[in-house]
């Protein structure tokens, strides 16, 4: 399997949620958009074989694709003070990464289902973590 850690999706795609006035819904393909398309702009990079200063860029992508893919949100803040990241995340049953592969070969394993979540609910002190799980296409709940 894989672990991708990846931060919550950018505030210019939130929406606010009827439910709570500071919570804020989210996709999941806007967190894999930022994490992947989030350039990195290196102003005095010096280049180690012609050894001339340049700017680089940073883009990734996956040159190879796990048979499981396990995707962890940052959702707890320790700088300037220590929060809780309570901002509800959205994500489809079936998760496609096809945009960022780097090889076409790859197309066909690049799709996803979703077969598990893990909900932590409390504070950032403490808290307590649920489980929901998929068999056989019904969900169970794991406390």
């Amino acid at each position: 399997f894989f672990f991708l850690m990846i931060r919550r999706p950018p505030r210019s795609t939130q929406s606010r949620s009827s439910a709570a006035s500071d919570v804020y819904k989210r996709q999941i393909q806007d967190s894999l958009s930022s994490f992947f398309n989030e350039d990195k702009v290196i102003e005095d990079y010096r280049c180690e074989k012609c050894e001339q200063q340049t700017k680089t860029q940073r883009n990734l992508s996956l040159s190879k694709l796990p048979e499981v893919l396990v995707i962890h949100f940052k959702r707890f803040k320790h700088y300037p003070s220590n929060i809780k990241i309570s901002d509800q995340v959205s994500y489809p049953l079936k998760l496609t990464l096809q945009e960022y592969i780097e090889e076409e070969s790859l197309k066909d394993q690049c799709k996803y289902k979703l077969k598990a979540v893990c909900v932590h609910s409390g504070t950032i002190s403490n808290g307590h973590y649920v489980s929901f799980s998929q068999r056989r296409n019904k969900w169970y709940m794991f406390n």
